[in-house]
């Protein structure tokens, strides 16, 4: 069920993305036991053309947003929030400056739909 949104300036290696995505993804699968759904884990790679990180057009970044539930206690969240971000160290690649920042975002269980479809 979660929602991992990497976004990236698009000198970011893409490869090197979702790495960190599929690793991010075992974190959560056993940091949130039983209440994890791997295969339900929708995860978006966006690439940005046009951008600026403060006044270098030189600079690169990555921003992860991880969506998930409300009823998460705080330290969960922050677990996974040190997690993705040890993650993001971990593999960044980049010859000039690279901003890595990353949110945890409660979704609303009481507003939150989905379904899947078979065709």
């Amino acid at each position: 069920m979660p929602h991992l949104i990497i976004e990236f300036s698009q000198d970011f290696n893409i490869e090197l993305a979702i790495k960190l995505g599929r690793e991010i993804q075992q974190h959560m699968q056993q940091l949130i036991e039983g209440k994890f759904d791997a295969d339900q884990c929708k995860i978006r790679y966006i690439a940005y053309n046009n951008f600026t990180v403060g006044y270098s057009s030189q600079a690169s970044f990555v921003h992860l947003t991880l969506k998930i539930l409300t009823g998460r206690s705080i330290e969960t969240k922050q677990k996974l929030s040190e997690l993705c971000f040890a993650s993001m160290q971990k593999i960044y690649q980049c010859n000039n400056r690279l901003d890595l920042s990353c949110d945890i975002v409660e979704m609303q269980k009481e507003t939150y739909q989905k379904t899947t479809i078979t065709i």
